[in-house]
């Protein structure tokens, strides 16, 4: 009897865990979005921005870390759309985006204090076809918005206490669609 009990228990245990959809988006239609970002570097701040087929923005959504938007699906009806993806924004940056208007080439991030960043900006470009009733994985391959300058000042006589540099050539803007730095410059000390 207790052996029955024991092959009973066992039997509705592996039941319930058949039963388990790992799938959650097994139903849905729409895109699952996952981040590629270069090594060793960590996003914060994930802004997603969906254009359609006539490359128009149509939607921006919001994520606090790449968990929450591997993990969300975006609601997409049957089409072909181009996935904008940056991350670690906060308030360094500025976008200029008006959802129904903006274009994919319009589509503007300008630093606003290059100084105070704290981590690196990402952005990344990624084409997508939604058909069916199911969703679509796609991953977003992420490069760094602006390369960092590195100097090393060697044979610096002891008596220097401190060294000004000034960097001419950073863009203000980049515009993630078509990978272009904007014309105009800031200086960076």
């Amino acid at each position: 009897m207790k052996n029955r009990i024991i092959l009973h228990l066992a039997i509705c245990g592996l039941s319930l865990l058949s039963s388990c959809d790992r799938n959650v988006h097994q139903d849905e239609q729409g895109v699952v979005v996952m981040l590629n970002l270069p090594t060793n570097d960590t996003a914060k701040d994930i802004q997603i921005r969906v254009f359609s087929s006539d490359d128009i923005l149509t939607s921006h959504y919001d994520f606090a870390s790449a968990k929450e938007l591997g993990s969300t699906i975006l609601n997409l009806a049957d089409g072909d759309y181009a996935i904008v993806a940056t991350s670690n924004e906060n308030n360094h940056f500025t976008t200029s985006q008006k959802i129904g208007k903006t274009t994919l080439v319009e589509l503007l991030l300008t630093m606003n204090e290059p100084y105070t960043a704290q981590s690196h900006a990402h952005y990344g470009v990624a084409n997508v076809t939604v058909t069916g009733k199911s969703y679509t994985n796609v991953t977003v391959d992420a490069n760094r918005v602006f390369a960092e300058v590195a100097v090393t000042i060697n044979n610096l006589h002891e008596d220097v206490v401190a060294v000004e540099m000034i960097v001419q050539s950073s863009a203000k803007g980049l515009y993630p669609a078509i990978h272009k730095l904007t014309n105009d410059y800031t200086l960076s000390t």
